[in-house]
C-alpha cells in the first residue's frame, strides 16, 4: 500500500537477535540480494520501510533459511555394489559439519523425472549409502546430495548402472545322495547361501531351488519370539522344492556366510540367528554360529523365506517365550515339529532348568549370547524323555519364572 519510490531496508544476520555482523541493503526494489555468505548456515532476515524522511517502520520478520552446501565430490568408483534390487553408491564426503547428511536418489530417467527411489543418512561423515527396492535387470541413474540445515540437497550426479537379473540356483535330488545347492546373494552382507539336503528328504528328480533375489525387501522383522534386526533390507533367500516339503525326520540345513566388514556397525556375530517367515511373522530357528568360518547355520523341516538376523537378548524375563508348545517331534506339522523346544528373549546366560511334573530334575541349560536356549528333549544323560508335561524354571536378571511345556511323541 506504500507509494512508488518507497525505500526498504533489508537486513540479514546469522543470529535471530541480529547482533552477529548483520548485513543490510537499502533499495527501492521489493527484493534484495546478499552475497558472500557461508554455506550450510542458517540466516535470519527482516525488512522495514523507510518514509521520505528516512524514518523506519517496525521490522517485519520475513523468514529464516539456510544456505545450500557445496555438492559432494565424486569417488573413484561410484558403485560399491549392484544387485538385482539394490545398489550401494560411493562419494567423497565434505569436511566435518559442512552438511547435515546425505541423500541418494535413483531414477529410471536421466533427468530424474521418472520413478525415484531414495535413501538418506544424517551422518555428515558418510560416504556410502545403499538404495533398496529397485527393479531387477533395469537401468537406473544416481545422484547424491549433501543436505543443508533445512534438509535441502545440493546434488552430484554420479552416473548410471544396470541392476542384476534374478540370482537363483537349482539342484536335482539324486537317489541316496546328499544334495548341496548354493548361491552367492547379491547383497554386500552375505557371500553365500547354502542348502544341504540329506538323502531321503525328497523323491529322486525333485528340484530344490534357492532364490536370492528379494524384490521390495524383506518383510518387517516382526516376531513374538524376540527382538530381531535384519542384516540388510534384502539379505535373505527363498527356498523351494516345487511345492514339496521335506520328509518327516529329514531336516534340511540352511547356512549363510556373512561378510563381517559389511555387517551393520556394532553387530555382535554371536547373536546371529536364522529365521523362517511364516506369512504372519518370523519364526526363529535354533541356530549355531561359526565365527572362524563366518557362518550361521540352522535346521528346518519346512521351506519358505529365510534370513539371518541379530537377536537382542532380553533384559528381564518379561518377554520370555517357549515354542513350539506342544512339541510334536516327527509329526511333520510345521507348527509343532522342530528340533526341540526353544526358549527366546532370555537375558544372556540365564539358567534354564527342566523338571518333570513331579519335580524330578531332567536337564540344565544356559541362554546363549542371542538370548536363546534349546531343549532337545533329552535328559542330562542324553536319553530321550517321554511324552508328558514338563516344568521349565528360568532364572535370570534377578527374577525367576516357571513355564509348562508339553512333549508329544
Amino acid at each position: 500500500s506504500n507509494p512508488a519510490g518507497t525505500r526498504w531496508l533489508a537486513e540479514l544476520a546469522a543470529d535471530a537477535a541480529f547482533t552477529d555482523s548483520p548485513q543490510s541493503s537499502a533499495t527501492a526494489a521489493t527484493s534484495a540480494l546478499f552475497t558472500g555468505l557461508t554455506g550450510n548456515t542458517t540466516y535470519y532476515l527482516r525488512v522495514l520501510a523507510l518514509n521520505r524522511n528516512g524514518v523506519p517502520t517496525a521490522y517485519l520478520t520475513a523468514a529464516a533459511t539456510s544456505t545450500l552446501t557445496d555438492p559432494p565430490t565424486a569417488a573413484g568408483s561410484p558403485f560399491a555394489f549392484v544387485g538385482p534390487s539394490s545398489a550401494s553408491v560411493n562419494w567423497s564426503n565434505l569436511p566435518p559439519s559442512a552438511c547435515q547428511g546425505y541423500v541418494v536418489e535413483a531414477s529410471t530417467a536421466p533427468n530424474f523425472s521418472g520413478s525415484r527411489y531414495t535413501a538418506a543418512t544424517t551422518n555428515d561423515a558418510a560416504n556410502n549409502i545403499a538404495v533398496a527396492g529397485l527393479v531387477q535387470d533395469s537401468t537406473f541413474y544416481f545422484r547424491v546430495g549433501a543436505l543443508n540445515h533445512n534438509s535441502v540437497p545440493t546434488y552430484l550426479v554420479v552416473g548410471s548402472t544396470k541392476t542384476q537379473g534374478a540370482v537363483t540356483s537349482t539342484g536335482t535330488v539324486q537317489g541316496g545322495q546328499t544334495l548341496v545347492v548354493s548361491v552367492p546373494p547379491s547383497v554386500p552382507e552375505l557371500s553365500d547361501a547354502r542348502v544341504t539336503v540329506p538323502p531321503g528328504t525328497f523323491p529322486a528328480g525333485t528340484q530344490v531351488s534357492i532364490n536370492a533375489t528379494i524384490i521390495g525387501g524383506l518383510p518387517a522383522p516382526t516376531s513374538n519370539q524376540g527382538v530381531l534386526t535384519a542384516l540388510g533390507g534384502a539379505a535373505g533367500v527363498e527356498i523351494s522344492a516345487g511345492g514339496l516339503q521335506p520328509e518327516v525326520g529329514h531336516p534340511v540345513a540352511v547356512r549363510f556366510t556373512y561378510v563381517p566388514a559389511n555387517l551393520p556397525a556394532g553387530t555382535d556375530v554371536r547373536r546371529l540367528v536364522i529365521a523362517r517367515h511364516t506369512g504372519s511373522g518370523w519364526t526363529v530357528l535354533p541356530s549355531s554360529v561359526d565365527r572362524a568360518a563366518n557362518t550361521v547355520t540352522a535346521l528346518t523341516s519346512h521351506f519358505s523365506l529365510f534370513a539371518p538376523f541379530v537377536s537382542t537378548p532380553g533384559t528381564s524375563l518379561d518377554g520370555l517365550q517357549a515354542f513350539p508348545v506342544p512339541w510334536k517331534p516327527g509329526s511333520g506339522d510345521p507348527r509343532f515339529d522342530a528340533s526341540g523346544i526353544q526358549l527366546t528373549n532370555l537375558p544372556e546366560g540365564a539358567e534354564v532348568k527342566i523338571f518333570t511334573i513331579l519335580g524330578e530334575w531332567v536337564k540344565t541349560l544356559n541362554a546363549d549370547a542371542a538370548g536363546m536356549a534349546l531343549w532337545d528333549g533329552t535328559n542330562t544323560n542324553g536319553r530321550r524323555v517321554g511324552s508328558g508335561t514338563y516344568l521349565v524354571v528360568v532364572s535370570g536378571a534377578g527374577s525367576r519364572r516357571v513355564l509348562r511345556v508339553a512333549v508329544v511323541r
